[in-house]
């Protein structure tokens, strides 16, 4: 089982650096596991196969994220009827009509629409404007690539089954941590240089530099003592200095926005736990 859309910063090659500091037995036992940034779901949905019992709270700012995995989880066939039929028709000028059709609604058809315009574009990224708009741009693939794992999907689908997936922010998702539950955060990253901000992922986001990220830490540190708190970020000095404190674990990944291979630097971040 794995992420079944592209997502940029997903964490599925990280997974090793970061499961090994959640709280495994806890969460198996019945505990609580409460992730605000959904995004392509790596985490949570490695939690879930590592540990079934877990009691999984997932959420994200971004309403069509929040319906793509309830529809999932409720709908899948009426999803995949839906996909098919437009993967039937692809073309550009599909594509741009569909991706003018991205607006906050609910439903099969709607998340339909997401996975096309996350498949169709370019490399796999997704990203609005201040409206609200995705203005990914066409991304030149054929229709036969664009064919989902249905075997992936499905097991995906009966994974998340007794998740609870809300819409909301941070603050609000976050609300749902209990007395000894485990947090994970992974938010949209603190820019490593003034060209490498990405976090157009919901419209009207106001950007992840410097007060973002220090409203996100002071947020994280005042939870409640017995909640397990773990994050990841870009190994930058704004995050070094932030979360000193904490226990810091470096690790990279390649970066995944350059079209070209050649154009992927490894990209240094960090996990961080806190004490």
């Amino acid at each position: 089982m794995k992420p079944f859309y592209k997502w940029v910063g997903g964490k599925r090659d990280l997974l090793p650096a970061i499961l090994p500091h959640l709280n495994l037995d806890r969460l198996k036992a019945g505990g609580r596991y409460v992730e605000p940034f959904l995004g392509g779901g790596a985490v949570a949905l490695a939690v879930s196969a590592q540990a079934p019992g877990a009691d999984v709270i997932v959420g994200d700012v971004n309403p069509r994220i929040v319906n793509l995995w309830r529809m999932v989880r409720d709908r899948l066939a009426d999803v995949l009827q839906a996909y098919e039929g437009l993967v039937a028709e692809h073309s550009e000028e599909l594509f741009a009509r569909v991706r003018s059709l991205q607006v906050p609604e609910d439903g099969p058809v709607a998340a339909a629409r997401f996975l096309y315009v996350n498949r169709a574009g370019f490399n796999g990224l997704y990203r609005e404007n201040r409206k609200g708009a995705c203005n990914v741009p066409w991304g030149k693939r054929p229709a036969a690539s664009l064919e989902l794992d249905k075997d992936n999907l499905q097991a995906v689908s009966r994974a998340i089954q007794r998740w609870a997936i809300r819409a909301g922010s941070y603050q609000q998702i976050t609300t749902w941590a209990q007395d000894a539950a485990t947090v994970y955060v992974d938010p949209p990253y603190a820019p490593a240089s003034a060209s490498a901000s990405f976090t157009g992922y919901a419209g009207g986001s106001r950007g992840w530099e410097g007060d973002e990220q220090r409203k996100l830490f002071a947020w994280l540190a005042a939870l409640p003592p017995g909640i397990q708190v773990v994050a990841s970020n870009s190994d930058t000095p704004l995050i070094q200095a932030l979360y000193g404190g904490w226990s810091l674990h470096s690790t990279s990944r390649s970066g995944r926005v350059s079209c070209k291979g050649a154009g992927r630097q490894p990209v240094a971040e960090l996990v961080m736990v806190r004490p």
